[in-house]
């Protein structure tokens, strides 16, 4: 079972994998930690997350910067009436928690004597690691 989910999600752009010349495109993944709060008609945004809510994402994220902990999305292609296992994987990347001084986290480098381990893939019926 995925740690994270969302079953619809709809791109606002086409997203395309090469450009004129069949080089890959780069795109950039990011990530917040944060708390569903309400909508504000008025202002026309949600309402900021109070001092408390900020302080528990705050944690946890300085828990999982301590672990050295990595997001792996996955997106999918939805297919009306076949089994979510089969959906056809559109793309995947893993998202690297970001240093506390604000710098970015790299991926690290595989060992040079040995092939960098496979991401792991979670099954329907597991946690997900």
């Amino acid at each position: 079972m995925p740690h994270f989910s969302r079953a619809k999600i709809k791109f606002r752009n086409n997203v395309i994998a090469a450009d004129m010349d069949g080089e890959p495109v780069e795109y950039r993944g990011i990530a917040f930690l944060q708390f569903r709060t309400e909508w504000n008609e008025t202002t026309r945004s949600f309402t900021p997350m109070t001092a408390e809510q900020k302080q528990i994402c705050e944690d946890l994220y300085r828990q999982l910067a301590d672990a050295g902990v990595e997001l792996g999305v996955t997106v999918t292609e939805r297919a009306p009436g076949q089994d979510v296992r089969e959906f056809k994987k559109v793309l995947s990347f893993q998202l690297f928690v970001n240093k506390p001084d604000g710098s970015m986290s790299v991926a690290p480098a595989p060992a040079p004597s040995a092939p960098a381990p496979a991401a792991p893939q979670p099954s329907g019926d597991s946690n997900g690691w």
